[in-house]
């Protein structure tokens, strides 16, 4: 009895194996399953590269052919972007979801630069013209590669700056016009509308923000005249109304 029942069962086994290799083989072997479309979501990060498609053409295929992970790289590659989903869903479709690349600021250097919040550098072309985003300035002297992340410490010092401000105030953040960093003063930004300059330093940003948000209706108010704002000296805040700037130097 025990002998009959294992053989029924390695005769079953070996009928659902040759089964299921042939419905593999039937998949893996025919056009009729024959991918139709890539479909391509993203949101921003820049899906207008014809050629790129083009040669990424997959119609026509057999679509459990497909390497999705090559696809996915292929993508990341292109669009220099980090995140990729790949899979296949109905109506023999390639579906390719991008991770957008959220621009945090500019960098003006010798072109123009976007860095993300990740701190990876993209082409201006890629940023949705919607981002009003600050200008990190004074840096005349940077060549940036696309694509790439940013190593410049002064660009650290600027994305982790904006992205906690982002974060911890996003109104205020609105209001930041320009941003510098230097060794003497640190992070130093501009406000609008009246371009008056806040210096930051390198650390407590959390308290210096409060701070800077408890005189900021003097500051507005006060624009004309006020041209500078130094919030490091713990519990004082200094005020500057030469036209020379101390935080430029």
């Amino acid at each position: 009895m025990n002998r009959r029942i294992i053989k029924e069962s390695l005769i079953g086994a070996a009928m659902g194996l040759l089964l299921f290799g042939g419905l593999q083989f039937y998949l893996e072997g025919t056009e009729s399953i024959a991918v139709k479309d890539i479909e391509i979501i993203s949101g921003g990060t820049g899906t207008s590269d014809s050629l790129f498609l083009s040669n990424l053409d997959y119609t026509g295929k057999n679509i459990f052919n497909v390497n999705l992970a090559e696809v996915g790289m292929a993508f990341c590659d292109n669009f220099k972007t980090e995140a990729v989903s790949v899979h296949r869903s109905p109506g023999m479709k390639i579906k390719v979801s991008l991770e957008e690349e959220i621009p945090l600021f500019w960098v003006q250097g010798g072109r123009l630069y976007a860095i993300s919040r990740k701190g990876r550098i993209i082409k201006p072309s890629e940023v949705d013209r919607g981002y009003d985003l600050p200008v990190m300035v004074g840096m005349q002297d940077i060549r940036l590669t696309f694509g790439e992340y940013a190593e410049d410490n002064r660009l650290n010092y600027a994305a982790d700056f904006l992205r906690f401000v982002h974060d911890y105030d996003t109104e205020l953040y609105n209001k930041i016009s320009t941003i510098r960093v230097n060794d003497r003063f640190g992070v130093v930004v501009s406000l609008i509308p009246d371009e008056v300059s806040v210096i930051m330093g390198f650390s407590d940003y959390g308290t210096r923000i409060e701070k800077l948000k408890s005189v900021i209706s003097y500051i507005e108010n006060n624009g004309k005249n006020l041209t500078e704002v130094d919030l490091r000296h713990g519990n004082m805040i200094l005020f500057n109304y030469n036209k020379k700037k101390w935080g430029t130097g």
